[in-house]
């Protein structure tokens, strides 16, 4: 498995590792009228399907074997990587060029842009660099967390449909994957500066995750599921312990959580299983020694265990061999769409998530067992009943 630093693999199995780059922005979304006249939205992703075509055809000048190459591939992100291959995954067509998926944490709303976002407009004086000078001036005066991202382009385009309608609708690839959270994802997208209070979380959610119009009630209902006693918030298992920020940080935390990451890796691996979607799902609560405590088991911080870079960390050892372990897991499914393949360390049966078997592998040094998928189930129960109402606002 190669890593951000050096390659690291307790297995004995051969893998490549391809690290693919794909075009931002505005480059690799364009949004607007404009651009979907010209059929260029979501370039990012067309660059990540040329991108799977070219391993296809070259990936035996690696070592790799080029005989197998469409049945052997894992199509692996993080973040936005997850996101990127969330949005593959909702195109059925690539299964010609993947076999399976590994999700880490997602950040893909239920339902995303649409091509009517504010951007280039009818304007038969205005250069195409006006336009775009327009769009990220535009971009800037907004109150707009994520200016740059997919957008449905269309019945034969590469997304389309909002995700929230399309799995219900088996309009899916099936693929094998893997799927999970880190226990506070939240946390990073609070600014801990800020002075929290219920009406500034309203108007955020307005902001980041509501079209238009939303009944307030609906937003209020929801902002309800979520008590201001701090101990019930994120970074969880800290108490009453607000760390000198706002009383209502963890409040913040605890429902970005939810909204952002939470509700759809459940959502996802809810609606897959229950048509024979061999998934598999996990739950990250190890901490790192050296993040500050209001962070808790913050956004991407599993990344340098399923890397195999504790080294530079300093971690304890049991830190690191459940790193150890976590990559033997994940180069397992890689090789085998299995994470149990008995090959590596010895470690814990990941169990199947199916219908009748909705659980998680908790990933932690201390504790890694399997666990109920039913943390927080009221609330993300509420969101994904909403799912035309809390997602990214155009």
């Amino acid at each position: 498995m190669a890593a951000p630093s050096s390659p690291k693999v307790h297995k004995e199995e051969r893998l490549l590792y391809v690290n693919l780059n794909y075009r931002l922005g505005p480059l690799g979304f364009p949004q607007g009228a404009e651009a979907a006249s010209q059929g260029i939205l979501n370039l990012a992703i067309r660059d990540q399907l040329a991108a799977l075509e070219w391993a296809q055809r070259n990936i035996g000048a690696f070592g790799g074997d080029k005989d197998k190459a469409r049945i052997n591939v894992t199509v692996f992100g993080e973040s936005a990587g997850s996101v990127m291959t969330s949005v593959l995954f909702l195109n059925p067509s690539v299964s010609k060029v993947a076999r399976a998926a590994d999700l880490l944490p997602q950040l893909l709303r239920l339902t995303l842009n649409v091509d009517k976002t504010p951007g280039p407009i009818s304007s038969m004086s205005a250069s195409s660099s006006d336009v775009l000078e327009g769009l990220l001036q535009a971009m800037e005066e907004t109150d707009e967390q994520l200016p740059f991202d997919p957008t449905l382009d269309g019945a034969h385009g590469l997304f389309p449909d909002l995700p929230s309608q399309l799995l219900p609708r088996g309009q899916f690839a099936r693929l094998p994957f893997i799927a999970g959270t880190n226990l506070d994802e939240g946390t990073l997208f609070c600014p801990a500066e800020l002075n929290y209070t219920n009406n500034l979380l309203l108007e955020n959610l307005n902001a980041y995750f509501s079209p238009p119009a939303v009944p307030p009630s609906v937003l209020g209902d929801f902002l309800a599921l979520y008590p201001d006693d701090p101990a019930a918030g994120s970074p969880y298992n800290t108490g009453n312990e607000t760390f000198g920020l706002s009383p209502l940080y963890k409040k913040c935390a605890a429902l970005r959580s939810d909204l952002m990451f939470d509700s759809q890796r459940r959502f996802w691996i809810q609606t897959t299983s229950e048509v024979g979607v061999k998934a598999f799902g996990y739950r990250f609560t190890q901490p790192l020694s050296a993040t500050p405590t209001y962070l808790g088991v913050y956004h991407g911080s599993e990344i340098p265990f399923v890397y195999g870079t504790l080294g530079s960390l300093n971690e304890t050892a049991s830190a690191t061999f459940l790193s150890v372990m976590m990559m033997d897991y994940w180069v397992s499914f890689a090789t085998s769409l299995d994470p149990n393949d008995g090959l590596g360390s010895e470690r814990p049966l990941w169990p199947q998530y199916m219908p009748n078997q909705q659980v998680l592998l908790q990933l932690n040094d201390d504790n890694l067992t399997v666990i109920p998928d039913d943390y927080n189930k009221e609330k993300i129960d509420f969101i994904i009943s909403e799912g035309t109402v809390f997602r990214h606002r155009r």
